[in-house]
């Protein structure tokens, strides 16, 4: 099975957990908790992803290729050499893992896959672009196996 789509929007990355101290009676602790903005940008994510499902999600014994390709606009700066090759690579935050991660977990709740533990090979690609969005592929084991005895 191969799920192929690509919806606008200028992702950000998820960010690592954040702590703060939380007191119980006498004793002190770290409290984990996301930030509001990291559950926005996932739930905004969620709902362009949710349109893209499939009606039968992939098995849980099976293994996915992931590839995730995110295109931020042009900055100003680019020059126009630049831009008439079509794209650029973005070589700064945020960190190809990070965007990763929470595609991956977006893509796990909207019921892609029962478990992101299942993405055995995944690629992030970030660059500049004349379009920005996000470009998703999943496929299993036996689709990558086939298109690779077809070359």
């Amino acid at each position: 099975m191969i799920v192929e789509f690509t919806v606008p929007w200028t992702v950000e990355p998820k960010q690592g957990t954040k702590h703060r101290v939380a007191y119980a009676g006498d004793k002190v602790y770290a409290r984990a908790y996301t930030t509001h903005e990291v559950r926005k940008n996932a739930d905004a994510i969620m709902l362009l992803m949710a349109q893209h499902r499939p009606a039968v999600p992939f098995a849980f014994n099976v293994g996915i290729v992931a590839v995730f390709t995110v295109t931020y606009p042009w900055r100003a700066s680019e020059s126009k050499k630049v831009r008439a090759r079509g794209w650029a690579p973005k070589v700064t935050k945020p960190d190809w893992d990070n965007l990763g991660k929470q595609l991956s977990d977006c893509a796990e709740r909207c019921g892609y896959f029962p478990n992101d533990a299942q993405i055995y090979d995944g690629r992030c690609v970030k660059i500049y672009g004349d379009q920005p969005g996000i470009a998703v592929r999943f496929s299993d084991v036996d689709d990558v196996l086939t298109e690779a005895v077809k070359r």
